[in-house]
């Protein structure tokens, strides 16, 4: 037994598996103490002892990480090894599959879930620009506003919203079967098509995001075709016009996934800009090429929209703040009655009084909601002195810093998290998937729920809205974000242990798309669907041979 664990490269298995078991250990250890009593242990010596808590912790997980490497050693998969009558056909079921199993919750959430900033974006919808909601991307709002409209020359708004449910199903099932028809197209296996397909269709999680207005939804389907695009030019292109075709195509798609959602923008930068630094040759200015064809697509794009509207529109600055006057906020909060009038001054310059009881660990919009008015201009044009104050701040108050932003990002990383599910409140539509209905403004009447599956809807809502879920063990696991972010993080490391360079060069947007989350306003599930769609994609591409990915990558 000893000499088979001594198989291979054990050494460079041993190391990786000790750091995944102690960055897994101290995920717990941080995030219990977060979730438990409000804070981590403070100074030199309380992050002392949370280094030496989690390398005992790390102690009973190593096993588990060192079997891991071991096993991705043994699991060997050649690539292209597919028939593409099958392929097609694949693709094609599985799309009918999905949207079949999608139908229950149409009827049951119907005509729509109009949650969110559905109320916001309603406004420009019936009444134009001057109702725009700029934290929103202009195409999302543009979907808003068509199917609004068509419903009314139909003569109902809900109709019309139904038609936007339906829209939805039906790009969700193409994108998500093209999903599985790449796995079989990259592993030749037609089991793993049909277990991401049954993924697709089973989980209600897919099922109700689906019905969703908001953004997300379309985007994740941008980003599960853009995945499957880069991966088939990394493993099927055959000849150099078969290549070709896939860069127009992943550059287009790529374009749409920034006009969709606005940080994939530095996502797309920081993962260009990465390849360019690590791949060697001719294909480092292929990336780079791609990444700026992309980005310059989309501002051209954004401002062809501008001319069209004969407006000027731009997401608000204070949205990439999150974490700057998160930890701000913190530290008035925890200090109020001890802080110097230095520190004071410092604050309230950014951040009225008022919004001093305003401060939410596991969400910034409270403090952020109430910066407007002058305090706008206080940031505005003025970066380098806001985090000049920031950092001053920060060396004053290190701890209220770290702890700030681990309780910010803390679905994303721990486990068993459950902060992502309550922190704008419990039942009534609140909970996992957020249903409640957002559609009544000033300029638009309330589009009521009509369900026409009322046991089915109650299903639903006990199940993910009143988060029972959360409550079953190991299947509350496929509920939360950390999950399927420890899910990518260990398929990195399993790639950079095989030392297998066409997945790393895949997984450079994924990765760098998540960073781009830990920066933001709140863990949201619907924030977390783009890596949780990707990691379906991910775990079968890491279990392609290394000899069959050498092949590949001379090529």
């Amino acid at each position: 037994m000893v000499n088979r664990l001594k198989e291979g490269n054990y050494k460079r298995r041993i190391i990786f598996s000790l750091v995944i078991a102690f960055l897994f250990a101290l995920s717990i250890i941080a995030g219990y103490q977060l979730q438990g009593q409000g804070y981590t242990d403070s100074g030199v010596k309380g992050k002392a002892l949370i280094l030496i808590k989690s390398l005992a912790l790390s102690v009973p997980i190593f096993p588990f990480s060192y079997g891991l490497f071991y096993l991705s050693e043994r699991i060997n998969i050649k690539s292209g090894q597919y028939d593409k009558a099958i392929e097609k056909k694949i693709y094609l079921i599985s799309a009918l599959i999905i949207f079949v199993f999608y139908i229950p919750a149409f009827l049951a959430y119907y005509p729509a879930i109009l949650s969110y900033d559905f109320h916001r974006q309603a406004g420009m919808a019936m009444h134009g620009f001057p109702y725009y909601w700029r934290l929103h991307p202009y195409l999302s709002t543009l979907e808003i506003s068509a199917f609004l409209h068509l419903g009314i020359a139909l003569g109902s708004t809900t109709i019309g919203m139904a038609l936007l449910a339906l829209f939805h199903m039906v790009l969700t099932a193409l994108a998500f079967s093209y999903v599985s028809a790449t796995i079989y197209s990259l592993t030749g296996k037609k089991y793993m098509a049909g277990v991401a397909t049954a993924l697709f269709s089973l989980l209600p999680f897919f099922q109700v995001l689906t019905m969703c207005t908001t953004k997300d939804i379309i985007f994740t389907d941008l980003v599960a075709v853009f995945l499957c695009l880069t991966a088939r030019r990394l493993y099927l292109c055959e000849d150099k016009k078969k290549e070709k075709i896939y860069v127009i195509l992943i550059v287009l798609e790529g374009i749409m996934m920034c006009l969709w959602r606005n940080n994939a923008v530095y996502a797309v930068v920081a993962a260009g800009l990465v390849l360019f630094v690590i791949i060697s040759g001719k294909r480092r200015f292929s990336v780079l090429l791609m990444a700026i064809a992309i980005l310059v697509g989309t501002s051209l794009s954004n401002r062809g929209m501008k001319l069209l509207l004969k407006e000027h529109f731009e997401s608000d600055a204070v949205e990439m703040l999150s974490i700057v006057y998160q930890t701000m906020g913190r530290v008035e909060t925890k200090h109020r009655n001890e802080l110097t009038p230095d520190d004071k001054l410092i604050i309230t310059k950014y951040i009225p009084d008022y919004a001093w009881d305003g401060y939410l660990p596991a969400i910034s919009d409270p403090i952020k909601g109430s910066i407007g008015g002058i305090y706008n201009s206080n940031y505005r044009g003025k970066f380098p002195q806001l985090f000049k104050d920031w950092i001053t701040l920060g060396l004053r108050y290190p701890n209220d810093y770290i702890d700030a932003f681990l309780d910010l990002t803390r679905g994303y990383w721990y486990i068993k998290d459950i902060s992502f599910a309550n922190c704008l409140g419990e039942g009534n539509g609140m909970g996992i998937i957020y249903t409640y209905y957002s559609s009544a403004s000033d300029v638009l009447e309330e589009i009521p729920l009509q369900s026409k599956l009322p046991y089915v809807y109650q299903f639903y809502e006990k199940l993910i809205s009143d988060d029972v879920v959360l409550k079953i063990p190991l299947i509350n696991q496929l509920f939360r974000p950390a999950f399927y972010t420890w899910i990518v993080v260990l398929v990195f490391a399993v790639n950079l242990y095989r030392k297998k360079k066409l997945n790393l060069y895949h997984m450079a947007f994924p990765i760098m798309y998540i960073l781009t989350m830990l920066l933001g306003p709140v863990v949201q599930f619907r924030y977390a669907y783009p890596w949780i769609v990707g990691s379906i994609l991910l775990v079968p591409m890491a279990m392609i041979s290394k000899e069959e990915e050498l092949i590949h990558e001379t090529t």
